[in-house]
């Protein structure tokens, strides 16, 4: 992994916004060591911007801050965003899902305008000599509890309602310096590394006609967004 491009600033990776910036004073992570750095970051990523469908993949950071909601490829932007701003090198790897992962988000009558496969990103953060993937912290730690409240008796692999695991009881989403992942049994096909979020976008996209992805941006992700909050509030 390249440092120099590792930690480049980018028109997604927009760190130097004033809003990133204000968090980062505020939150007190510069005063962290790198290992403690990433854990802070990435669990800010995972649990405060809570998981849901923005309006398109191609956001910067300051807007997902903004949001405050985020899926995988915008919260990617966001965590890739955090970490560069505090020196800790990034690159991020593409890849293409099942859609069929999340088709309980979606109303019933619309699953059958899902397309087959989305664009996916997870993080390559490099620490201690090592490249470690992040993938994690895309879905929050609420709406996971809503779902183990939802399903109480299940045990084994999941996959459904935007999880894809082996190991539902035992979901490898906590920084220990280690891999993580939430979605990786839904992964059909990699394609590629890329040393910033911006060269991804312009290589691949979602898979969607116009008329779709209007449709998605102006009133599906909405009804997608009201399921996982309903989820989310299961006690």
């Amino acid at each position: 992994m390249t440092n120099r491009m590792a930690l480049k600033e980018t028109t997604l990776l927009n760190y130097t916004h004033p809003n990133i910036q204000t968090l980062i004073k505020s939150s007190g992570w510069r005063r962290l060591d790198p290992y403690h750095i990433i854990g802070a970051v990435y669990e800010f990523v995972r649990d405060a911007i809570k998981f849901g469908y923005n309006d398109k993949d191609t956001l910067k950071a300051s807007e997902v801050l903004s949001q405050g909601i985020g899926q995988c490829n915008t919260k990617a932007v966001f965590l890739m965003a955090l970490l560069r701003a505090l020196d800790i090198p990034c690159k991020i790897e593409a890849f293409h899902v099942d859609a069929s992962f999340q088709k309980e988000l979606l109303p019933p009558l619309l699953r059958k305008l899902s397309p087959k496969h989305f664009l996916h990103t997870s993080v390559l953060v490099e620490y201690d000599g090592s490249t470690i993937a992040l993938e994690g912290h895309i879905l929050d730690y609420d709406f996971l509890e809503g779902l183990h409240n939802k399903f109480p008796q299940h045990e084994g692999s999941f996959y459904g309602y935007g999880v894809a695991t082996k190991d539902f009881n035992a979901l490898n989403i906590n920084w220990n310096g280690k891999d993580t992942y939430i979605q990786k049994q839904a992964i059909t096909k990699s394609l590629g590394v890329y040393d910033t979020p911006d060269a991804v976008f312009e290589v691949h996209g979602q898979v969607m006609g116009k008329i779709k992805t209007m449709l998605y941006r102006y009133s599906i992700r909405h009804l997608m967004n009201q399921r996982v909050q309903r989820i989310r509030n299961i006690k």
